[in-house]
């Protein structure tokens, strides 16, 4: 965390450049506006979803009482038909009252869930003084209605009683209906209004459509005096945002009334959870919107800064660069304006001065190899002078004894002596050639037969171990080479030497030869499996004197040589080297003329 404040306060605070001075000041005012906007935008959607609720809170409190007002009028027309049956004497008093309007009536009441209180009396002498009230009215011979909560064995009810008073046999009597707004009453309204409903009695729910116990929880838990008194004394209707289940829903307060008094509050349950979640959609959409516009204007920004700035901070690199000896960066002209044109202008300064400093390595490149061709060439004249005479009196020698003798196996040194002496020779002059180089000798050359007898001069070297191991595949197929067998057969000894100092604990030597590609001419490999060339030295292997051996081990002339007379045959060498793994020389050499034209005819 440390590390991340650090590199954050040196990128902006720090750092003071044109990038920082216009990026950093755009991101914070872009911030800031998407802040103030988001919060402008939450106020005006929770503003129109407050007025929403609202009035659709008032929707369903009319519909909800306009629908208790229709049930209170119908209980009402029950009790007036109730009234009038009663009051009605028959005309023979002698005759049996029928009861046949009383047993419908009752139907329709069971039916329209209206209860019906048999001799309504009896209540005159009950606990419940609303109740008591009510039926002395109606005994009085006053019609009235009232809501009255009942204590039950299931707890405390709310009804709606009726009482319609008749006069029958000289006296007065009376009718008492009413109907419960109770659990199965409440389900007949939320059929109807797609809400559920509930009915307080002071803080707590006595009746609702709810199946969750919960929520009898939230709704008490919402209700307080100033509440009840908005709700009873001012007659208001109050909304309360009640959650449950990670749901957002609103509670409608709102009063029972009975002739213009509050006797009782029921309320409602309105979701209003798809409107939070449109409206935390619709915020969390322009967040979206807003910061993927904000991304965009910055990366617009920081490309346009960039361009300004980029070619500057690659000008001061570069400079850094050359002061460092490196000429081979160029900056890259993205425009035409003022800008291009001064890089134009700094790399024409540093492709001028790349082209004096090339043109002066390669000045001292050729005074150091003309001098090393002149030290060699002193030194191959006294080498030649030294050793050409005792070479001369070993091959006199050597010829004289093998006409003298007559054991086969000495006789076979001999040879082989005598030959050895005059491979020293023809070195001894390929020295000067190389120094000197002359008009060169050729002619038809079997490749096959030289790689052979190159591999018997050198084989007995490998034998002398015995982790060595040496595979050829040599094609029958290919045709002779126009070329010097000596100079040649000197090629193939020296890697093969080589190809044996790199692998002092032993290893695989491979040689292969093969037509070429187009069938032009002949591709040797020779492989072997030693510690390998470092990938510096490359580039480096076939310059006079350098070498990577001990002193007493060489003296850096042998690939040299070898390229010379490659290149002296029209042909191409190349090497390929990993550490650890091994080395491999690729020797293509072409077929005299008439033989690459009938290869190709073929």
């Amino acid at each position: 965390m440390g590390k991340y404040t650090a590199y954050c306060r040196d990128l902006f605070f720090e750092r003071k450049t044109i990038q920082n001075k216009i990026l950093f000041p755009f991101i914070i005012f872009s911030f800031l506006a998407i802040v103030v906007v988001v919060a402008l935008v939450a106020r005006i959607l929770s503003k129109q979803i407050d007025e929403s609720t609202s009035k659709e809170s008032l929707t369903y409190r009319e519909m909800v009482t306009a629908l208790l007002e229709e049930k209170q009028r119908q209980t009402e027309q029950y009790a007036n038909l109730f009234a009038y049956s009663k009051s009605v004497e028959p005309a023979d008093e002698t005759a049996e009252r029928p009861q046949t309007m009383d047993i419908s009536h009752m139907d329709l009441l069971i039916k329209e869930n209206i209860r019906i209180y048999i001799q309504p009396s009896r209540f005159l002498h009950g606990a419940n003084a609303a109740l008591r009230g009510l039926v002395s009215l109606g005994l009085e011979g006053q019609g009235h209605r009232d809501l009255i909560f009942k204590a039950t064995d299931k707890g405390p009810r709310l009804d709606f009683d009726v009482v319609v008073p008749y006069r029958r046999g000289g006296g007065t009597e009376c009718v008492l209906l009413g109907f419960s707004l109770d659990h199965k009453f409440l389900e007949e309204l939320k059929a109807k209004v797609h809400n559920d409903l509930f009915v307080l009695q002071n803080d707590r729910v006595i009746a609702s459509s709810f199946h969750d116990p919960a929520w009898h929880e939230k709704i008490e838990a919402k209700v307080t005096q100033h509440l009840l008194h908005r709700t009873l004394i001012n007659g208001e209707s109050v909304l309360e945002r009640v959650y449950v289940n990670r749901k957002e829903y609103t509670a409608v307060y709102a009063p029972l009334q009975v002739d213009g008094v509050s006797k009782a509050v029921f309320g409602l349950i309105m979701s209003t959870h798809d409107l939070v979640q449109a409206k935390r959609n619709v915020i969390n959409g322009y967040v979206a919107i807003s910061l993927v516009i904000m991304v965009v204007l910055t990366l617009i920004n920081f490309v346009i800064i960039n361009a300004i700035s980029r070619p500057l901070k690659e000008m001061a690199a570069l400079t850094d660069r050359i002061a460092q000896g490196d000429l081979s960066h160029r900056i890259a002209v993205r425009s035409k304006d003022e800008l291009a044109t001064l890089v134009t202008s700094f790399n024409n300064m540093v492709e001028a001065l790349d082209r004096k400093r090339t043109e002066l390595d390669l000045t001292t490149r050729q005074l150091i190899h003309q001098e090393k061709l002149a030290s060699l060439g002193e030194m191959a004249a006294g080498i030649a002078h030294e050793v050409g005479n005792p070479l001369s009196i070993i091959f006199g020698y050597a010829k004289w004894l093998i006409k003298r003798c007559d054991d086969p196996e000495l006789k076979g040194t001999l040879v082989q002596i005598s030959e050895a002496a005059q491979r020293i020779d023809r070195l001894n002059k390929n020295l000067l050639v190389y120094s000197r180089p002359g008009p060169p000798q050729r002619k038809a050359v079997d490749i096959n037969r030289t790689i052979e007898d190159s591999l018997g001069m050198v084989e007995h070297q490998f034998k002398q171990e015995k982790n060595y191991r040496i595979t050829r595949r040599l094609s029958p197929a290919i045709q002779a080479i126009q070329g010097n067998p000596d100079e040649l057969q000197q090629v193939f000894v020296n890697l093969f030497n080589n190809a044996r100092q790199a692998m002092p604990v032993g290893g695989d030597l491979s040689v292969s030869s093969e037509e070429t590609a187009d069938r032009h001419g002949v591709l040797v490999k020779v492989t072997d499996t030693g510690w390998g060339i470092p990938p510096e030295n490359l580039s480096r292997i076939f310059d006079p004197f350098f070498t990577t051996k001990a002193e007493d081990k060489g003296t850096g002339l042998g690939l040299s040589i070898t390229h010379r007379i490659i290149s002296n045959h029209d042909g191409e060498i190349r090497v390929e080297s990993e550490v650890g793994v091994g080395t491999t020389f690729f020797l293509v050499l072409p077929y005299r003329r008439e033989e690459a034209a009938k290869a190709t005819t073929a």
